[in-house]
């Protein structure tokens, strides 16, 4: 593996939207053509350790169609979203809508780091008002409200974690 600092720089006119070092995005489409991607949807096996299924989408789609696209058309046509028991998701994916959609459609536990969209910043203020900060390693703190969802009727534990000398937050839920 090299470092990504070996490589050379590139003036902005070489930058077409891509990551600077382009072939570290590229992955098969479905057709087997190598395309600009996104990183990897993975589908793995906590139990036996071990990926089952696999899949890239193309650099043009946005995440949350990337999540709905590997559900959809990977994950659930292999294996029944009932037999699913747990789903981590990261924070590119997971907006409100995405957390409600993978909790209604697999019927599993989820936990996810939630981008901040508005209904998440509105849930970090409210959680941030009334914190009960507790040690979160050296360098962070953590608190948490539980919310009900009523698209599900599950309780969802919605953590914020905070760098103690910056201040800078990051939204978890479960």
């Amino acid at each position: 593996h090299r470092d990504l600092h070996s490589f050379p720089a590139r003036r902005s006119s070489d930058l077409s939207g891509f990551p600077t070092e382009k072939s570290f995005s590229k992955s098969p489409d479905k057709n087997g053509n190598m395309v600009y991607a996104h990183r990897p949807q993975i589908l793995w096996d906590g139990t036996t350790n071990s990926i089952i299924n696999i899949a890239y989408s193309e650099g043009r789609s946005r995440a949350p169609t990337a999540l709905y696209n590997f559900l959809e058309k990977n994950l659930f046509k292999i294996i029944d979203p009932g037999a699913v028991r747990e789903i981590y998701a990261d924070s590119e994916y997971t907006g409100h809508k995405q957390l409600i959609y993978l909790i209604v459609r697999s019927s599993s536990e989820v936990t996810m780091c939630l981008k901040q969209n508005p209904k998440i910043r509105r849930w970090k203020e409210e959680t941030i008002k009334k914190a009960n900060w507790k040690k979160y390693g050296r360098k962070y703190r953590i608190t948490s409200t539980d919310y009900l969802l009523p698209e599900s009727g599950k309780l969802f534990r919605f953590v914020v974690k905070q760098n103690i000398e910056t201040g800078e937050t990051r939204c978890f839920g479960s």
